[in-house]
């Protein structure tokens, strides 16, 4: 009786606010084989789904002089259905198409200055992250950050914000612990150099620690059209033992834009410190878009990572690439090949080999080879021949 009532109501909502629903299903017929273990055979599967999307607005609630502001936005409210099990079962979406749900919002307001409800600002910071090993990592060092508040003075220019957090909610913080910290962003030259930093300590906790960050991401269009320079740095000040600290530099060189937020040329260095394993780390790449990059139709990317530069251990490194190009029919079918793999210093080797075709309407066929580690030696490891597949996908 509970299902149906439900189900009522969904259909009335649905006749009183729903969109048009979308309908979406692909079928694939695989044919593989094991090199490592010679079994081979079909694979048949499918998805089929039936979205009822709502539309619903942002939503706030806002004032004037000294008010309470609310806000619930980035809405996603849709019902789905596979209609091939046969099975009355609604399900239920709330993140949009990147995965993310609504964001809620909640503050008082006076001017300039403000005091947040909801939701509270971590106090763990790990902003310059390492590629391999000695992270100086604040995200587990403040423990006393579970629930809190901000209070904070924001303009175009400054923002600044005093935060108070405690290890639990009021029902559960029972040694009454708390985290004070401090985050603050200057904008010191508009669209060229902000200045992020922030610090944090653990006030009421036996470890007592403590840690800062600093982050300067500097965008150099106007000397080098699309260069973003950020360096990072973390401390970390524990009572009882000695200080740490790690810096990075990304360097970011845009060579082709699709927009404002993403490049589809792109080269990068970073460069790695960390005075927990005296380790500097290296990392260049590089990536091509298939659509905007320099040449239309091909896409390729590398990397090539490098550790223990200067602190004595054995050379480490590791390396990836992939390369791929949609040889276009005419202006819907193509042929594309790709090819991708890795390898480092420990002699791992993979491959990955493949064609996709599109030459019949709505069906892409694929022949495709995967690797497992192609120098292994190890008599346990069972996929190091890898897999053959063929296989041809139907899309509505």
């Amino acid at each position: 009786m509970k299902k149906a009532f439900a189900l009522v109501l969904a259909l009335v909502a649905v006749a009183a606010f729903a969109q048009t629903p979308s309908v979406s299903a692909d079928a694939t017929l695989t044919w593989g084989y094991d090199l490592d273990t010679d079994v081979h055979g079909f694979k048949n599967a499918y998805t089929a789904d039936v979205t009822i999307p709502f539309a619903v607005a942002d939503a706030e609630a806002t004032g004037e002089g000294t008010y309470g502001y609310i806000s619930l936005s980035g809405i996603t409210f849709e019902l789905f259905n596979d209609p091939t099990t046969g099975a009355a079962t609604l399900g239920f979406n709330d993140t949009d198409a990147d995965g993310y749900p609504a964001t809620l919002e909640a503050k008082i307001i006076s001017g300039p200055f403000y005091m947040m409800v909801y939701n509270f600002t971590e106090l763990g910071f790990n902003k310059a992250a390492d590629l391999k090993d000695g992270d100086v990592d604040l995200s587990a060092l403040i423990d006393a950050n579970l629930a809190g508040t901000e209070l904070g003075f924001s303009n175009d220019t400054l923002s600044l914000g005093l935060v108070i957090n405690s290890k639990g909610d009021w029902t559960a913080n029972a040694q009454n612990e708390y985290a004070i910290g401090l985050n603050a962003t200057f904008v010191a030259i508009a669209d060229l150099l902000k200045i992020n930093a922030g610090f944090a300590y653990d006030m009421l906790d036996a470890s007592k620690g403590m840690g800062a960050y600093v982050t300067l991401p500097v965008t150099l269009a106007d000397v080098v059209n699309g260069l973003t320079i950020t360096p990072a740095f973390d401390l970390n000040l524990t009572s009882g033992a000695a200080a740490l600290y790690d810096a990075r530099v990304d360097v970011s060189l845009k060579l082709t834009e699709k927009d404002a937020k993403s490049a589809q040329s792109n080269v990068g260095l970073v460069v790695y410190y960390s005075d927990s394993d005296d380790d500097l780390e290296l990392k260049v790449s590089f990536s091509e878009a298939e659509v905007g990059g320099f040449v239309p139709y091909l896409a390729a990317s590398g990397a090539f990572e490098m550790y223990n530069l200067i602190n004595g251990a054995a050379a480490d490194w590791k390396a990836s690439w992939s390369l791929s190009y949609k040889a276009m029919l005419d202006d819907t079918y193509y042929v594309k090949p790709y090819a991708s793999g890795t390898l480092n210093s420990a002699d791992l080797v993979t491959l990955t080999v493949g064609v996709d075709a599109f030459v019949i309407a709505n069906t892409v066929f694929t022949a495709k080879y995967v690797s497992g580690d192609l120098t292994s030696t190890d008599a346990v490891v069972t996929n190091d021949k890898g897999d053959i597949t063929f296989a041809a996908k139907i899309t509505l």
